[in-house]
């Protein structure tokens, strides 16, 4: 499917960048110049370059558009620096009428190509030119990030995409369900998209996982093959939080049950509420059911201790330290397993 403005589906949480870069596409480098997309991962920012680009060589043909990411500018500059064709790399951007960054966070550690990246930006920006650029997080939070930068990176209009609401989440879901001509029931769209934390290439993760099982098993997609896909899931949910569980436990010397139980002694509420953060950070497991394999707990108190420990890690360099280590640890065990992320919460009312 290409990326276009017509197949981007636009709500509330993301309705603001979508304005912001189509005005752009239709009137390059007038009122948002420089423009920064920021969102997490996976909520639409890449879509969103690659919807001017298709803009612009439709309505402007004649016009030089560049997209780059850290990665792809530090490649060429390796290659320009070794073949000494530095300056015709550099002559190359400056003819360029508008510049799509994309993952600027990436440029982290790279000084030279930091360097070169401010060099282009200033002298594009100074000749009238559009430059837009998209982020997971705002200028500031970017590792080692030279400060003259950080100010060109600032200075312009920051837009920001928040996670889908229900109803976005839904109707993406019905997108992508007819591109791939998948029948897909009311009920059982509304299921899959109830996941708050479904972001869009986790909702066509899921579709496509469906479609798939539904195929091996020469079914159709209904409650029944839900429910069936729901028992297996739920046996993967419980392996993945066991191995963190245990993780944890054996970092800090307490007893899984210890974390699993209901007190709330000191000793035991940090490792607690790690491992409900890292449940949230390394699998697909639906909040309910995180709570579930953790002694029966609300999702409000899951939701605590991830801003608890997030907070904590901001703080505290060797409390951030524990967690990077632990973090390290488990993806080396493998504890995600990409799954179909099926809430738990409302299960009986789909299944029956």
């Amino acid at each position: 499917m290409n990326h276009t403005f017509i197949n981007f589906i636009v709500g509330p949480s993301n309705r603001l960048a979508y304005q912001a870069a189509l005005a752009v596409a239709n009137d390059p480098a007038t009122a948002y110049n420089p423009l920064l997309i920021r969102a997490g991962d996976s909520l639409g920012k890449t879509h969103l370059l690659h919807a001017i680009s298709h803009h612009l060589n439709e309505s402007k043909p004649a016009w030089q558009i560049t997209y780059l990411t850290p990665d792809s500018l530090s490649h060429k500059l390796h290659n320009a620096i070794q073949n000494g064709r530095i300056e015709t790399l550099r002559n190359q951007y400056l003819k360029t009428n508008v510049l799509l960054v994309d993952d600027i966070q990436d440029i982290a550690g790279k000084s030279y190509t930091q360097q070169t990246l401010l060099h282009t930006l200033d002298d594009l920006l100074n000749t009238g030119k559009q430059v837009v650029m998209a982020s997971t997080t705002t200028p500031q939070d970017i590792t080692s990030l030279d400060l003259r930068l950080q100010s060109r990176l600032s200075c312009g209009v920051i837009v920001e995409i928040l996670p889908p609401e229900l109803e976005t989440r839904l109707a993406i879901l019905r997108q992508k369900a007819a591109a791939y001509h998948i029948s897909l029931p009311d009920n059982v769209a509304s299921f899959i998209a109830s996941d708050s934390r479904m972001n869009i290439r986790k909702l066509e993760n899921s579709l496509t996982r469906l479609a798939t099982y539904a195929s091996l098993h020469d079914r159709a997609i209904d409650d029944g093959l839900i429910s069936n896909m729901l028992r297996q899931t739920q046996t993967t949910y419980q392996h993945r939080v066991s191995v963190i569980q245990q993780t944890v436990a054996s970092h800090f010397g307490v007893k899984v049950s210890e974390i699993k139980a209901k007190h709330r002694g000191h000793i035991v509420l940090i490792p607690r509420q790690i491992a409900m953060y890292l449940c949230q950070e390394l699998t697909d497991v639906p909040l309910p059911e995180i709570g579930r394999l953790f002694g029966s707990r609300s999702t409000s108190t899951i939701q605590h201790a991830y801003r608890r420990v997030s907070s904590l890690m901001d703080s505290d360099a060797d409390f951030a330290g524990t967690v990077r280590l632990l973090t390290k640890t488990l993806a080396n065990t493998h504890v995600e397993i990409v799954d179909i992320g099926f809430p738990q919460a409302g299960m009986n009312r789909v299944c029956g």
